[in-house]
């Protein structure tokens, strides 16, 4: 059954809604250095310029930028470019919503930033953590 989008909002203030982020959420976001996050094809092109072989497949500069870099510093720079330092108004306005559950496919840790801003507790697992344990918990963020 489809809801009227009045039904919807008031399904998500009630705490009855789910909420899918993808990389649009992030738009606007910066990370401690400053620097807006990129997604797709950007995020190829930035890990590329470190490894002086450029492709636009995000898949192929990552595997590159990792031998580049080696798994230490390589996590070292995605935790860096993706722990997010600011994010935008409606992000804090669609984070302080009573949402029942986030499901994310974001790296970056914004829906958390964006929910401490709106003063709003979020628990974040990722899809290997043992999420069974979670069931019960409100507003808990997956990635």
């Amino acid at each position: 059954m489809a809801l009227s989008l009045d039904a919807a909002v008031l399904a998500a203030k009630a705490g009855r809604a789910i909420l899918f982020t993808g990389a649009g959420f992030s738009a606007g976001f910066k990370d401690a250095a400053g620097r807006t996050l990129v997604v797709g094809r950007n995020l190829a092109t930035e890990f590329s310029e470190q490894t002086e072989k450029r492709t636009e497949d995000l898949r192929v500069a990552a595997k590159r930028l990792l031998t580049h870099l080696g798994p230490d510093r390589y996590t070292e720079h995605i935790r860096e470019r993706f722990t997010v330092s600011t994010v935008t108004d409606d992000a804090i306005s669609i984070a302080g919503t009573n949402w029942a559950r986030v499901y994310t496919t974001n790296f970056d840790d914004g829906f958390e930033v964006a929910s401490i801003v709106a003063r709003r507790r979020v628990c974040s697992v990722r899809m290997t953590d043992d999420v069974a344990q979670y069931r019960g918990n409100r507003r808990t963020c997956v990635h």
